[in-house]
């Protein structure tokens, strides 16, 4: 199973999601592996979706900065936000679903279902991550429409 869910599928589901849906352009700048709780950095806005099926738990969490969310704005909706408010941060939840139904699809034909959480949103202070802690995640950081930054992480563990 371990073959099936690797870094690509989430790297290009998160680029072809915001490239294609959301008119944006994203530039990947690293990776990395660490803890949940040792992440100093979340950006302004985080959605989580938590996973779980008979052969799988894990966790997707998208994450991104006013600057990124500004232009994604701009290029979907022509509008301009001047702060993070409720449809930003729905903006993220959706971006967070999207990725998780990509996933979810990507590996429906190998067996593997799960369902998945409605988006948990946060911006200002993230909180509600407890239950993650001391949990290793892959962290993937990119640069959005050379403004901003957006922040991808994954978990998925076999049960």
């Amino acid at each position: 199973m371990q073959n099936l869910i690797s870094k690509n599928l989430f790297q290009n589901s998160f680029e072809e999601i915001l490239a294609k849906m959301f008119k944006s352009s994203v530039r990947f700048m690293s990776e990395q592996e660490k803890e949940l709780i040792k992440v100093d950095g979340w950006l302004d806005v985080l959605s989580l979706i938590n996973l779980v099926g008979s052969k799988l738990s894990g966790a997707i969490l998208v994450s991104f900065n006013l600057p990124a969310l500004q232009s994604i704005f701009k290029s979907v909706f022509n509008e301009s936000i001047s702060e993070i408010n409720e449809e930003a941060a729905d903006l993220v939840g959706e971006i967070a679903n999207q990725m998780a139904g990509r996933v979810k699809t990507a590996l429906s034909p190998a067996g593997i279902s799960f369902e998945m959480s409605s988006p948990l949103i946060w911006w200002g202070q993230v909180g509600g991550l407890k239950n993650l802690d001391n949990k290793v995640f892959h962290f993937l950081e990119y640069e959005v429409n050379n403004s901003g930054k957006a922040l991808l992480a994954f978990l998925v563990e076999e049960i």
